[in-house]
């Protein structure tokens, strides 16, 4: 999805030089009203990505901590919402690069010691029986049909239909825009490559979701068979990595009320930059709140996941 972008960056910031959301340069080509359509599904889709990130770090905080999953999603909006609040966009690419730089050394850690805890490479012989016949295939047609496609098609049109990536876009330096989304791709994606393993370990072993949640699987292989140390540095890993994406779209919400929703109110009228600030952060409070109420509901991430791809998709396609 990162990769994807990059090519199409210097179009688009040729398009719309002074633009700061993706719904500008659809302002620039096509005028008032695809502004405000793209607008509003980015704001629909952050919504639903802040709801899921605070429901996986409330299921993470509930089994690993003393704290319920109630508490949990309240600790977890409460931190990321404070520090955007302080300085915007410009707090969440601070704290990307520290959050990145601690996945990246968690993953090194935590995934070979998951790995040896659970039997090492012996686990795959021991498990096979645990594995039925389409997901012991490279090439399922389950695993295609019912979440790579799906996926795939999701991403592609997230990476040029949503502010979240938009954002670092415009930020960017125009000659540095290559080498900064080759880098972040290589970063984001060893990470994320890392944690799915988590997975495929605990379809071997035969682990099953507490409660019937699949949200708790991830966070009960850990607490599992990681000790105290090991499980405070994937602990930090998996709230570093849920804080990045959040503060990502509150970013993402805020600069679209204030510029798309605000800031072209109509021909002649001047924005004030106190109340468009104003805005941008009511904004950040407002959409936690939603959020935070969404995410009691305790819904599955993976179904919040493929719902917002098929908004951006299909709006995208």
């Amino acid at each position: 999805m990162i990769l994807f972008i990059y090519p199409y960056g210097k179009r688009i910031r040729a398009v719309a030089p002074k633009a700061h959301t993706l719904a500008e340069v659809m302002y620039a080509r096509h005028g008032r009203s695809s502004q405000l359509m793209l607008a509003s599904s980015n704001i629909l889709g952050s919504v639903i990505s802040l709801t899921s990130n605070f429901i996986a770090g409330g299921a993470l905080i509930a089994m690993l901590s003393p704290f319920n999953f109630s508490q949990g999603i309240a600790v977890i909006a409460g931190g990321v919402l404070l520090y955007t609040l302080w300085s915007g966009f410009r707090a969440s690419v601070l704290t990307d690069f520290i959050q990145v730089c601690a996945m990246l050394g968690a993953v090194i850690i935590i995934i070979p010691a998951v790995f040896f805890a659970v039997g090492g490479p012996a686990v795959f012989v021991e498990g096979a029986a645990n594995v039925t016949p389409q997901q012991g295939s490279f090439f399922s047609s389950d695993a295609f049909f019912n979440q790579g496609a799906p996926y795939i098609a999701a991403v592609l049109a997230y990476a040029i239909g949503n502010q979240t990536i938009a954002q670092r876009l415009f930020a960017v330096r125009e000659d540095l825009i290559k080498p900064t989304f080759i880098t972040a791709t290589i970063g984001y994606g060893t990470t994320i490559i890392g944690v799915g393993m988590l997975g495929v370990v605990a379809l071997y072993v035969g682990i099953t979701p507490l409660d019937g949640d699949v949200n708790n699987l991830i966070p009960q292989l850990a607490g599992t068979y990681l000790g105290p140390v090991l499980l405070s540095v994937f602990f930090i890993m998996i709230v570093g990595a849920l804080a990045s994406t959040a503060d990502s779209d509150l970013s993402a919400l805020s600069s679209i009320m204030m510029a798309d929703v605000y800031g072209r109110r109509g021909a002649g009228v001047k924005a004030n930059p106190r109340i468009m600030l104003l805005i941008g952060r009511g904004t950040m409070v407002l959409a936690t709140a939603a959020a935070l109420y969404f995410a009691g509901g305790r819904m599955n991430i993976l179904d919040l996941l493929v719902l917002v791809g098929a908004i951006w998709g299909a709006l995208v396609f």
